[in-house]
């Protein structure tokens, strides 16, 4: 919802609202000093026209101080009470979700440190195989490919890495230093291993070759992220802290 701006017509509603009604009391008292002033001021000699006369004055003073009243609160008070109580609400807010941050900044490394006590259990021999790309059957370039193998634990490794690249997104700052590519992959168990690639130096290259499908011939890099478990553990312990 938008803020009334202080030329717009709800802005100077409030002002004036701000501003208050007419004090009848303020009224009896200012038209009562003026009538006595005004009384001892006037000639005497015609009483009746003269205490007409000072009660007139009393009135129009009392008026005209009311107007002036509401003119000095609306042009210069009420401004700046407004203006005050907006700098309040918006300090306010600003440790509302400062506190808001630190909370969900707790909650994000509490996440991140279970997830690596969680991965420290893979069994060591659980690994990511990868290469740079190749072809498919229909001889369709692949960009990369992933492939976690080995080990009786790679089924639950892959549960692991899907929820580690889940929190990827959900981690405020590490978020903001993800590639477009990473941002934008679909699957979370890729985007997590091409994190462990890019951002841990993770993949240890085992070789080279060249696929041929379709008619087409490409050279492929082959390689590797021995003992999964134990580099994502790692790699959460670095998420936990990067969110501090």
């Amino acid at each position: 919802m938008a803020r009334p701006t202080r030329t717009s017509w709800a802005y100077i509603k409030s002002r004036a609202k701000r501003c208050g009604g007419l004090s009848l009391q303020e009224d009896a008292v200012i038209a009562a000093i003026t009538a006595v002033l005004g009384w001892f001021f006037l000639d005497r000699e015609s009483a009746i026209e003269n205490a007409f006369a000072a009660l007139v004055l009393g009135l129009g003073a009392g008026v005209i101080w009311q107007v002036g009243k509401f003119c000095w609160r609306f042009i210069w008070t009420v401004p700046r009470e407004l203006d005050a109580e907006r700098e309040e609400a918006l300090e306010r807010i600003a440790i509302l979700e400062t506190q808001q941050r630190e909370r969900d900044t707790a909650l994000v490394r509490a996440d991140w440190e279970k997830l690596a006590s969680q991965f420290k259990e893979i069994p060591h021999d659980v690994r990511a195989d990868w290469s740079s790309g190749g072809f498919n059957w229909d001889g369709v370039t692949l960009e990369r490919q992933w492939y976690i193998a080995a080990g009786d634990g790679s089924k639950d490794c892959e549960s692991l890495c899907r929820r580690a690249g889940k929190m990827l997104m959900k981690s405020p700052h590490i978020s903001m230093r993800l590639t477009n590519t990473a941002q934008s992959e679909q699957d979370d168990i890729l985007r997590w291993l091409d994190f462990l690639k890019e951002y841990h130096n993770a993949v240890r290259i085992t070789g080279q070759g060249t696929e041929t499908a379709g008619g087409k011939k490409r050279s492929v890099t082959f390689g590797s992220i021995d003992d999964l478990g134990s580099v994502s553990a790692r790699a959460c312990i670095e998420c936990s802290t990067d969110e501090i």
